[in-house]
Parts: structure tokens; sequence; C-alpha cells
């Protein structure tokens, strides 16, 4: 009941005051990105103080300006970390735009394309509108480690692919690249929380939080952890 109070109280405040519900389009849509800025805003601020980016970020086709805002403010908190800003620095030396859509199952992926002429500026990250209309720039920043970290491997050709020394799951996971985006997406946020994770999760970010355990029981529990979260039959669908 508390939460729900402060949240409807943070709504009506948030509603005429905030970046996010004024990039919003209609009064449908400023409602409900006022609701969730409330959530969001309920939870444990990162132990972070974020760097924006000095160039504007490069969207992909097709992100909304209430999306772009989510994802710039994600952005910042990535480059909070000394490794998040490298890993920044990685998509943007190549061109690497960040976009979204609608997915079935996964929260995000990366896809790494390159070619004589163009280099590596067809790759492209995509993050899940769900988790994006959801405006926790925590939970942003934790993905794009973890989708940049694809990338900075596919560009360094330290990929396991490049020696074909994948595990690769039924699903055609390849395990080894799963275990380190993954572990670089722990390790961003435990720089944001510490080993006790964050305390007030509510929504996306709770699953980080068991992330950030796996990850601090040892390499051997988190390898397992990771295999087991990425073994579901429904990985890639729609993509």
């Amino acid at each position: 009941m508390v939460v729900i109070v402060a949240g409807l109280v943070a709504t009506i405040w948030l509603f005429a005051r905030t970046p996010f519900v004024q990039g919003a389009e209609n009064l449908p849509e400023r409602v409900s990105a006022s609701w969730r800025v409330g959530v969001a805003s309920l939870g444990e601020k990162p132990a972070l103080t974020p760097f924006p980016p000095d160039r504007p970020v490069d969207f992909c086709d097709g992100v909304t300006a209430l999306q772009q805002s989510a994802i710039t403010d994600g952005v910042a908190l990535l480059r909070a970390t000394g490794e998040g800003a490298r890993l920044y620095d990685v998509l943007v030396d190549n061109g690497v735009c960040i976009g979204t859509r609608d997915l079935e199952f996964n929260s995000a992926y990366a896809t790494s394309r390159w070619s004589p002429v163009d280099g590596w500026s067809n790759s492209e990250i995509v993050i899940g509108e769900y988790y994006v209309d959801w405006l926790y720039p925590d939970v942003i920043a934790a993905i794009l480690a973890h989708e940049a970290t694809h990338i900075d491997r596919a560009v360094s050709g330290t990929a396991c692919y490049y020696v074909d020394a994948c595990t690769v799951l039924p699903n055609g996971v390849d395990l080894e690249e799963e275990i380190v985006a993954h572990e670089a997406e722990a390790l961003w946020w435990i720089a944001a929380y510490g080993r006790d994770g964050k305390d007030r999760a509510f929504a996306n970010d709770s699953s980080e939080n068991r992330l950030k355990a796996a990850h601090l029981r040892g390499p051997e529990a988190f390898r397992m952890f990771v295999r087991e979260m990425r073994s579901d039959e429904r990985e890639g669908d729609g993509l």
C-alpha cells in the first residue's frame, strides 16, 4: 500500500516535471510514463555519478523521443565506470547504433556486422521496448554493458567463435560468450550497488540482483547459473 500511494504521489509530481514525461506525445502516454518513472524513482539510487556522453547517442531508426531519453540516461550511467566508458567508446568508434524493438523473449541482442567498405558500422544493439519503456536507467546500463561486450569481443577478434572454441547449447547459444557478457553486466551492477545489490528492486532490477548474487558465488556457480538461464528453448524467438 505504501508503495502504491508513494507511486501515485510521484506520478502527479513527475507528470509535469520529468523530462521523460514531457517527451511523451499524448496524454495516455504521459500518464503511463509518469507512473513508470514514479515506481522507478522509489528504488535505491546507484552509487555512481552519471557521466553523460559529450556527443549525441547514435540511435537506430525508429527510436522514439521518450525511449531516446531513457537510453541516454542509461548510457550516462554505463559511462560512470571505467570499463563502461571503454565499452561505450567501442560502440562510438565503430558507429554502432542503439535501437529498440518489441522482443518476444530476450531482453536485448547485439548484432555484429563487418564489411570491407563500412567496417563495423552496420552493427547494432537492440533493447526490448519493455525494458526501455519502464525507464530504469540502471537496468538499461547493465544491459548495455552486456551487449557492448559482445560487440567489443567481435571487434577485437577475441570472441570464442573466431577459434571455434564455443560450447554451443542445444538452442544455439554460445555459452562462453554469454558468460563473459553476463559477467560484465554483473560487475557493472556491483559497481553501482555493491555486493549486497539493490535494496529496493521492484521489477527488472531484481533479475540483476540475482545475476550479481550468482557471480559472487564463484566462476563455476556462475557458469552453471548462466547455462541454466540461457538454455531456454525460447532463446532468439522473433529475432
